[in-house]
């Protein structure tokens, strides 16, 4: 084998780990997730040294990490929902864009880089 088919130690490390961790339940976004370690090593380097920010970095990475190809699939609410301006009535068919989905100014200071962990 030449050394550039072999998996670096940090390749390694990330498919070794992700997989244990609690959130791992979805493979699309938990796949996508762990490819974003492996593009970030200084991330990775930051997570093995500090492991507080283990849970917050998955969060962010599962926040900004796409759930799939499309951008939209059906969902059915559970329960009364108040959106601020109105309210959307249990049972209610919403099609949430994904690639919108946790980015909205009035809520995240940065929605699309988020550098609390």
């Amino acid at each position: 084998m030449t050394d550039s088919h072999k998996i670096s130690h940090h390749s390694f490390l990330v498919s070794a780990f992700l997989p244990q961790t609690p959130i791992y339940y979805n493979d699309i976004p938990n796949n996508l997730a762990h490819n974003k370690l492996l593009f970030f090593p200084s991330l990775w380097d930051l997570l093995l040294r500090d492991k507080s920010i283990l849970n917050s970095t998955i969060d962010e990475l599962l926040r900004l990490t796409n759930l799939g190809t499309t951008s939209t699939f059906p969902r059915i609410t559970t329960a009364d929902i108040d959106l601020s301006s109105f309210i959307l009535p249990k049972d209610s068919v919403v099609y949430a864009d994904v690639f919108l989905a946790n980015r909205d100014p009035l809520i995240f200071d940065n929605p699309f880089i988020d550098k609390s962990f």
